[in-house]
């Protein structure tokens, strides 16, 4: 019975290994594969390159420095409550910009409508 159990267990971590390795994976090609977005965005939003690059190296500071934290919180809280609260600001951040988008778009054209024609 005890290696049933133990099988089990072995085959669980394996399949988070995997989903691990998988996440990782599909974060990586963003790390890796920035600096193809810096002049798109630069031409569609007319940031400043040291700006965009300064957004990515917060990300990516935060990405890799927040996860032994996160590690320790779920140890400390129950992994279930940390993934529960990650859902819950991931959906209230994506009904938010679903929400404001519409608003985004209509103050825009406000803005280009009160412009001075050249």
């Amino acid at each position: 019975m005890a290696d049933k159990s133990t099988g089990a267990a072995a085959s669980h971590r394996w399949w988070q290994l995997i989903a691990g390795i998988i996440c990782m994976v599909m974060i990586a090609n963003l790390q890796y594969g920035w600096t193809l977005f810096v002049r798109p965005m630069n031409v569609a939003h007319g940031w400043v390159v040291a700006d965009i690059q300064i957004a990515f190296s917060i990300f990516i500071a935060l990405e890799t420095w927040l996860t032994p934290i996160e590690g320790w919180l779920a140890d400390k809280i129950g992994p279930k409550f940390v993934v529960a609260t990650a859902v819950m600001n991931f959906v209230v951040v994506a009904l938010a910009l679903f929400v404001l988008k519409p608003l985004r778009s209509k103050r825009i054209a406000r803005l280009a409508q009160r412009a001075p024609a050249e």
